[in-house]
């Protein structure tokens, strides 16, 4: 069975002999729950999220709750294009390409900054195809909402995590009982992290994808 927020609640009423309440530890709930988001790339977390591209179009905002990327694919409603390559911000200002250019008329690579992607080249439709899909893959901080995405295993992690949070808000006196359940929560998520911190991998071939070189 999941776990839920009655069921932090319940526990940290039980072990510390408290009588709080969904309402009285949202915050505590809603910062441990952050905090795990940022420790690992967590497959509860893998998330993806769709859109669409017009010629001339600059950028692409991060999608909500946004974390790590993983990858973008376009797709001109024929196959999806290989993954889009990174490139620095610095790259991106210095060798943009033009995007009147015939050669060059979708995006192969991307640059980073502000919460945007910055495509590269500009998508200019040259070669008669002036709309793209884009599915964008990455990992998100957990969304705020009632129902945990975290699985059964996460469970003593967030009980310990609560009791952190929750302790740390009652004042310096209970700083040695904050630091005992913080470590307990740490030691539970190393645990469960994996040892190179990717749970998603794939091919071309898994996401559907025909290569291409650039032209």
């Amino acid at each position: 069975m999941a776990v839920s927020k009655a069921n932090l609640v319940s526990i940290l009423n039980t072990r510390l002999i408290r009588a709080e309440t969904t309402t009285t530890l949202a915050d505590e709930i809603r910062a441990v729950l952050k905090f795990i988001s940022g420790f690992a790339k967590w497959k509860d977390l893998w998330a993806n999220s769709t859109g669409s591209l017009s010629s001339g179009d600059l950028t692409i905002a991060e999608p909500a709750g946004f974390r790590v990327h993983d990858a973008i694919i376009l797709n001109d409603s024929t196959y999806n294009k290989r993954p889009l390559e990174f490139i620095s911000y610095r790259q991106y200002l210095r060798g943009r390409e033009d995007e009147a250019s015939a050669n060059y008329d979708e995006p192969l690579n991307y640059a980073r900054r502000g919460g945007s992607l910055y495509l590269d080249p500009v998508p200019d439709g040259n070669d008669g195809t002036t709309d793209w899909a884009y599915t964008w893959y990455y990992w998100r901080f957990h969304p705020d909402q009632d129902e945990i995405l975290f699985g059964d295993e996460f469970e003593e992690a967030m009980y310990e995590g609560v009791m952190w949070k929750y302790l740390t808000s009652q004042g310096v006196e209970m700083s040695d009982g904050a630091n005992y359940h913080m470590q307990l929560m740490l030691d539970e998520l190393r645990r469960l992290k994996p040892t190179d911190d990717e749970l998603i991998t794939y091919t071309k071939g898994d996401l559907g994808c025909r290569s291409r070189k650039r032209r």
